[in-house]
């Protein structure tokens, strides 16, 4: 049984669906360090301690996670984080709006570059 479940309907082409499910499971790893994998339309993910998947059917994505004993407490927050990403990159979808991890790593990396450059050459 999943620890976390959470399904949305949308109005998407198989390939914008598909792509907010990928922007899901970016956000998703770079949050909380999981790998992922497609299998026909169903991305599965996992790390130590984590493991799910994100199914796509037509007019429906959902997505179910099972969480080891350590991470079963911070569940209500993970499926908060989850379903407000969800909810955000489906209605960037249907505007027609790129999601916003596309550009967000873009906009962040030499931010986070730079000061590190700068102090380095003070030293």
């Amino acid at each position: 049984m999943a620890d976390i479940e959470l399904s949305r309907e949308h109005q998407l082409t198989d390939a914008q669906a598909r792509k907010v499910a990928q922007g899901v499971a970016d956000d998703m790893a770079e949050e909380y360090g999981l790998e992922s994998e497609w299998d026909g339309d169903e991305l599965h993910f996992s790390r130590a301690g984590v493991n799910g998947r994100l199914s796509l059917e037509p007019g429906v994505m959902s997505v179910e996670v099972s969480l080891g004993f350590l991470l079963r407490p911070f569940a209500g927050k993970i499926r908060e984080h989850m379903s407000a990403n969800f909810d955000k990159l489906l209605a960037e979808a249907a505007k027609g709006g790129k999601a916003a991890k596309s550009a967000k790593p873009a906009d962040a990396a030499p931010a986070k570059k730079a000061p590190a450059k700068k102090a380095a050459a003070k030293k």
